[in-house]
């Protein structure tokens, strides 16, 4: 196993098989990944919170990071399908349960559910 750098690919053989592989991450790839991050914390807090997973929710997102908040609220539906959120807001919800903080990248993600 040999692997050299040349700018943003590398280059991996193994026996008589060449690989390139580009390691740039894209603006797409880097917002897939917080988007992984976060729908795993949620799962997370729905398990945790011992939900059963036919049972839906009211979700509340909440970060100070901007660019994250938009990133947010363009996969709202991503994410809504993904926890069973009925509803998705963006501002803290004081009397919703479960509060938890989600990394998201190098940005918190406040996060705070209700079962409905």
């Amino acid at each position: 196993n040999q692997f050299s750098k040349k700018d943003n690919w590398k280059i991996g053989e193994l026996g008589k098989l060449k690989a390139n592989l580009d390691t740039n991450i894209t603006k797409e790839l880097y917002e897939e990944g917080l988007m992984n991050d976060l729908i795993r914390g949620l799962q997370d807090l729905r398990q945790k919170t011992g939900l059963k997973p036919d049972k839906f929710i009211n979700l509340c997102l909440n970060t100070a990071n901007e660019d994250v908040e938009n990133i947010l609220r363009t996969n709202e539906k991503i994410i809504k399908e993904a926890v069973k959120a009925k509803t998705l807001s963006f501002e803290k919800d004081p009397k919703a349960n479960a509060p938890l903080e989600i990394e998201m990248g190098e940005t918190i993600v406040n996060t705070s559910l209700k079962e409905i």
